[in-house]
């Protein structure tokens, strides 16, 4: 009994540092997923085909590779007399972007506000709030990451291009799961949902919908809702938003079959690691090490959280 108490203590202190670490690293995390919905898509334009060319190049590459996405910013600078007023206002959020990257958050903020105040354009307009949504989180400006979400949530109607409005509700969907408003997050997943989007977006948005719901109401989750998601995200090769669905798979089964939990995510443990995400990682150390225990191997849920738990530090 005494050793069983040592144990359940060692995993319990091990399991807060882990939900500790897992509350530094959603805000980390959040730096990179927030980063790809900044320039996810590109406002069509009407200037010559040399141009448009680099605008296409410069977002088919902004998340993989910054130093080829510089080389084209440049490159579009170098043709700026050839530029529309929309383009122009393309170019200096795409600049938004590469100053947010690179960790100039407080420069990003300033270029992002000025093309609200300024813009003529509606669709960078709301392009640039998205931006300032995630922004205001990962530099933990949360009233302002509030006041820009009931800013964006207004301006939703004006929106008509599908995909600019994923990434929209996108964002509302992430800060209000960040602020614990599950149900909330649950509706705006919804809606993104009706916007019947394909590929990527379809991925991150059944993941954002089982993540929220399964916070306030987890029996409305099934395992085939899960896996179908899953399927959804592996065809596009998102592998964060896989191994977050893994893991919400694996919660499905904690109470009622915690060994087919454990094994599960054992299965998939180089996958999760080698997203080098710490928020995944996080998770994953603490739903492994709960499937552990729940399936009466302390000493293994014991180890794993603490291997899991050094990986963070």
């Amino acid at each position: 009994m005494i050793l069983v108490r040592k144990k359940k203590s060692l995993l319990d202190i091990v399991l807060k540092k882990g939900i500790f670490t897992l509350r530094k690293a959603k805000a980390r995390c959040l730096v990179a997923m927030s980063l790809f919905f900044i320039c996810l898509s590109v406002v069509q334009s009407k200037s010559s085909g040399n141009v448009t060319e680099l605008f296409r190049n410069a977002d088919t590459v902004r998340s993989s590779d910054p130093i080829a996405f510089n080389q084209y910013l440049l490159e579009i600078k170098q043709n700026s007399q050839l530029l529309t007023e929309d383009q122009q206002e393309q170019l200096r959020f795409y600049e938004s972007y590469a100053k947010a990257y690179s960790g100039d958050y407080e420069g990003a903020v300033k270029d992002l506000q000025s093309i609200i105040h300024n813009s003529s354009n509606n669709l960078i307009k709301f392009r640039a709030r998205t931006s300032l949504v995630n922004i205001f989180y990962i530099t933990r400006n949360y009233q302002e990451s509030i006041a820009n979400v009931q800013a964006l949530i207004e301006q939703l109607p004006e929106i008509d291009e599908a995909e600019i409005k994923q990434l929209g509700l996108m964002a509302i969907v992430m800060t209000y799961n960040s602020f614990k408003k599950h149900e909330l997050a649950a509706s705006y997943a919804d809606k993104l949902i009706s916007e019947n989007p394909e590929g990527r977006n379809l991925c991150f948005a059944e993941q954002l919908k089982i993540e929220s719901t399964q916070q306030f109401n987890p029996t409305s989750i099934s395992e085939d809702m899960v896996q179908q998601a899953i399927n959804h995200c592996a065809a596009v090769n998102e592998l964060i938003a896989t191994s977050l669905l893994r893991i919400s798979l694996a919660r499905l089964w904690l109470q009622s079959e915690p060994s087919k939990a454990a094994e599960y995510l054992q299965q998939y443990s180089k996958q999760v690691e080698s997203t080098k995400y710490p928020r995944v990682i996080a998770e994953y150390l603490i739903v492994h090490a709960r499937a552990l225990w729940n399936a009466r191997q302390g000493e293994e849920a014991v180890a794993r959280a603490s291997e899991r738990y050094q990986f963070q530090r």
